[in-house]
């Protein structure tokens, strides 16, 4: 019998186990508190697990962190020997972080074997288990310390409190199909797949199981510029949820009214293999050119970015508003975003005027960001409206 093909994690799906976690973490009462992990797939983070409630123990293959300040930096592709050849313990990716005056190197966050785990995720990971009442163990082995040690604690006082008559106030769930070492010590033991038990489970307690959508987020920040009243600086950037820098455009392009901008060179060597941020300078004055030979209003309303809602998404399914069709090049600032393609993600133009409508000529430095839904069943990117992406960001 031949081997299932391994999906690469980059085209993965988060599975309904995921999304149940997800789902328990941010649905009705919230019952998941935190969630402790040994993948370095990075498919919790992606699957919209609230990253302060999250503690990768092991890396993340899509993460690097500048060793000189701290800075984090995701990426749509694997961080590890994506830039250079690195040994074992050479963790060094060959890129640079972009803070202005640091420019210290980057490492990936991948922890192999003999290698001291991350400080501040294996800190909130104890911390969270002393708080833990009830601990659920999903599809691991229980082999790998010092992970394996924080099941085993609470199995541990559910045991001591079961054998001397104390009030429960520990409870540890195994869900394997194999046996682990803490059989003996859990109030449940379940020998199924994690899937079979967390959707039932969500059933059970009347929690939504969400739908999984790839999420992009684009962050436009616009710069007076020194001695200069018509022009002010524009630059278009990748960021993750958590607002940290995150490399998810393979290409950036940005016209005005048909014109297209030209992008600036950063002037750094070191930032030129794949940039953070693409910068252009950009009218002062944001204005959409009319028709020459249509003046109707409801026409150019039509190519302007309108927010999606679910009527609108019920009525014409084919229809988006943001849709390449509908969004003219030649009106208005429109930026052009090009994509990994992991999911099949087609490219994307945003008209940005109505999401900077409320810049004003003094404004010494205006920042949005926006969220960007790839919907996988209809293949296509939904861009809400100025006020339901304030909405969002509250």
């Amino acid at each position: 019998k031949k081997a299932k093909k391994k999906t690469d994690s980059f085209k993965a799906v988060p599975t309904k186990a995921h999304m149940a976690l997800v789902g328990l973490a941010t649905n009705g009462p919230k019952y998941l508190k935190y969630l402790i992990s040994q993948n370095t797939d990075g498919l919790h983070r992606r699957s919209g697990m609230p990253v302060d409630q999250l503690s990768e123990l092991h890396g993340n293959r899509t993460m690097e962190v500048c060793q000189k300040c701290g800075r984090e930096y995701m990426r749509d592709y694997r961080c590890r020997k994506s830039l250079r050849k690195q040994k074992t313990h050479d963790h060094f990716t060959g890129r640079y972080c972009t803070v202005s005056k640091c420019g210290g190197k980057l490492h990936d966050t991948i922890i192999n074997f003999s290698e001291s785990l991350p400080e501040r995720p294996l800190k909130l990971a104890e911390e969270n288990t002393e708080k833990c009442d009830l601990m659920l163990s999903l599809g691991s082995s229980l082999t790998v310390s010092p992970a394996c040690d924080m099941p085993g604690d609470i199995g541990e006082k559910w045991e001591d409190e079961k054998d001397n008559d104390k009030e429960i106030k520990h409870n540890l769930c195994i869900v394997n199909l194999q046996k682990t070492q803490y059989d003996d010590q859990c109030s449940v033991r379940i020998f199924a797949k994690i899937d079979d038990v967390m959707v039932p489970l969500l059933k059970e307690l009347g929690v939504e199981l969400p739908e999984w959508n790839l999420n992009r987020f684009l962050k436009v920040k616009v710069e007076a510029l020194d001695k200069r009243d018509d022009l002010k600086k524009c630059v278009i950037s990748g960021v993750d949820i958590d607002g940290i820098n995150a490399s998810v455009f393979t290409s950036v392009k940005l016209r005005n009214n048909g014109e297209a901008l030209l992008k600036l060179d950063t002037n750094d060597i070191k930032q030129k293999f794949r940039p953070d941020e693409y910068v252009f300078n950009t009218p002062s004055k944001l204005e959409i050119k009319e028709d020459d030979n249509d003046g109707d209003a409801d026409k150019d309303k039509d190519n302007e970015v309108q927010p999606e809602t679910e009527e609108k998404k019920n009525q014409n399914d084919d229809n988006d508003a943001n849709d390449d069709k509908q969004v003219d090049k030649n009106k208005g600032l429109v930026v052009e975003l090009a994509f990994y393609g992991h999911y099949k993600e087609s490219n994307l133009l945003i008209q940005l005027n109505d999401y900077l409508e409320f810049m004003k000529d003094d404004d010494v430095k205006t920042e949005i960001v926006l969220r960007l839904v790839w919907e996988l069943k209809s293949q296509r990117w939904i861009v809400k409206g100025r006020e339901d992406q304030m909405k969002d960001a509250d």
